[in-house]
């Protein structure tokens, strides 16, 4: 069972990724959400934070800055609290990452967007992802 949940968690993520290469942001969104929620479940906090980057970024290119800073900012907490400061994400996260920091803009520079991610941060990924 458990198997089965953690194979279709990645399934959902290639997914999403599928329906983001596609230009389908509708799809891509819904499948990084059940990623994610399956992710967090399982406790994977490497594909919970594939999944929450990659949902960060669709949120970004529908105009969701704020949804997708709240993420962003709750993901580098996990990462924080899960790894030692030495760990660095896998190349097929940083990809995600920067794609998704590359559609949100300046976010440690826009005001508004860092209040977000901090907020993002003390909210945790957990109640965002029970949010979305």
């Amino acid at each position: 069972m458990g198997r089965d949940r953690f194979a279709e968690a990645w399934a959902n993520h290639v997914r999403a990724e599928l329906g983001a290469w596609d230009g389908d942001r509708e799809r891509a969104s819904e499948y990084a959400r059940r990623a994610l929620r399956e992710h967090l479940r399982l406790g994977s906090a490497v594909g919970a934070a594939c999944a929450a980057e990659l949902l960060a970024q669709m949120r970004a290119l529908e105009g969701r800055s704020r949804s997708a800073a709240h993420l962003l900012g709750a993901v580098d907490l996990l990462r924080t609290s899960v790894f030692d400061s030495s760990y660095r994400p896998p190349e097929y996260c940083v990809v995600t990452r920067t794609r998704g920091e590359e559609a949100l803009g300046a976010l440690l520079v826009d005001p508004e967007l860092r209040s977000a991610y901090e907020e993002g941060a003390r909210r945790g990924l957990f109640t965002l992802a029970s949010e979305a």
